[in-house]
């Protein structure tokens, strides 16, 4: 079930707007079944980047699998970090008594997967073109992280409206989750 490109556009500006400042840009989430579901286009969307981010980087364990192994094993817990983040939060949902706003909260965390991995791949695409020097793409990365970071701050605090000690719960769950991937 893919998102019709009007959905598509209208969840991730709403993620470029609640990044921005503009705490109304969650009313413009459908929160619905079928629109939870349909966000997951993003995270889908955002694949061929997370493809491209491997490629153009290191590919670090390549050599212990071979690139076609690698790609496959990356992709595998791509996916699962698709799926898994969005299940674990139905349980947080519940503990901190927003079990209504999780769908708002996961459509926004999707659609927000295509941005994160395009600021990410741009970066790595200056870094390895040598169009940033060393110390500067090593800025550049930390930047990104801590935008990629407050991105999802945001997605937590207005799409759960929960307050700042549960937001930094929930994004320090969601940190050690993609840790936790890529250590494997």
């Amino acid at each position: 079930m893919q998102a019709p490109l009007t959905e598509i556009v209208r969840g991730i500006s709403a993620v470029i707007d609640l990044a921005k400042g503009d705490e109304e840009a969650v009313k413009r989430i459908d929160d619905s079944p079928e629109a939870v579901w349909r966000s997951f286009t993003g995270p889908f969307m955002a694949f061929p980047l997370f493809l491209l981010l491997l490629l153009v980087g290191e590919m670090r364990g390549a050599g212990q699998y071979g690139v076609e192994g690698f790609l496959l094993r990356e992709s595998a817990l791509f996916f699962l970090g698709v799926f898994l983040w969005p299940t674990l939060m139905q349980f947080v949902c519940v503990l901190l008594d927003r079990e209504e706003q999780w769908g708002r909260y996961v459509s926004l965390y999707n659609w927000s997967a295509s941005i994160q991995l395009t600021i990410l791949l741009l970066i790595r695409v200056l870094d390895s073109g040598g169009m940033l020097p060393g110390p500067l793409a090593n800025l550049a990365s930390i930047v990104a992280l801590g935008l990629t970071i407050f991105i999802v701050y945001r997605i937590a605090q207005h799409g759960l409206e929960i307050d700042a000690l549960q937001t930094i719960g929930v994004v320090l769950g969601d940190v050690a989750i993609g840790v936790a991937l890529n250590s494997f």
